[in-house]
């Protein structure tokens, strides 16, 4: 009867601070979010902050973007550090707050591609599947899209001639391309086609409060300077 009493008292002890933690999904996108590394990300390390702020935990996991949209969608605890809000995503999501922005360009390594007509003409381009680039110019009519699940196999497609161009935010592309070691001299990078607000995110069924909570400590660190030194480390 002992050992029953104290195994119940335990998981009820234990359930509420399972209930309240956390789960952050990600894709390797650096500088915003980083899989490997002693940095986990400024989209990442942001969100730590403001969960420190509220008195929450969180875990973190790592996987195709597309997979970790679905788990955010068909969850209630699950947060996207790093999304952009486009017309396509906005009833699947419920929209935290916004933290940054940046600018989509499309990357070459010989002649600058500034516009989307440029880009129409280009027999193959580069981009994340299921990305806010994906879904914007699948928007715009774009038939010549080659979609990938990880940022590392454009750059390698990029450099062995098997796409055109690679659209990506530029903050994404200049960290992707150093860490793979290559020269950022023979990378050419567009005129911005678009800047874009980078988000935190939840699924539907995420609860209002929360949201709340998140919100007013993200704001509060866009007031007291902590997101600018966050960002400004991995610059």
């Amino acid at each position: 009867m002992r050992i029953i009493l104290v195994f119940l008292l335990t998981t009820v002890l234990l359930k509420p601070a399972y209930a309240f933690d956390t789960f952050i999904y990600a894709a390797n996108f650096p500088p915003y979010q980083i899989e490997e590394g002693p940095q986990p990300g400024f989209a990442i390390e942001i969100l730590q902050e403001a969960e420190s702020r509220i008195g929450r935990k969180s875990h973190i996991i790592f996987g195709p973007w597309a997979r970790s949209l679905q788990k955010a969608i068909n969850s209630d605890n699950v947060i996207l550090p790093a999304i952009y809000r486009t017309a396509s995503r906005e009833k699947d999501f419920k929209w935290i707050v916004e933290y940054t922005t940046s600018k989509t360009v499309f990357l070459t390594i010989n002649d600058p591609i500034n516009s989307l007509d440029q880009a129409r003409r280009l027999d193959r381009i580069g981009v994340s599947l299921k990305s806010s680039m994906d879904n914007f110019l699948t928007a715009q009519g774009f038939t010549n899209l080659d979609r990938v699940d990880y940022t590392r196999t454009n750059i390698a497609k990029l450099m062995a001639g098997r796409i055109d161009a690679w659209c990506l935010s530029e903050d994404l592309a200049r960290w992707a391309w150093r860490e793979a070691g290559l020269s950022s001299e023979i990378l050419v990078i567009g005129k911005a086609i678009r800047t874009t607000p980078a988000w935190f995110a939840a699924g539907p069924m995420f609860p209002d409060d929360l949201a709340i909570s998140y919100r007013a400590a993200v704001n509060q660190m866009k007031t007291d300077g902590t997101i600018e030194k966050i960002i400004n480390r991995y610059r």
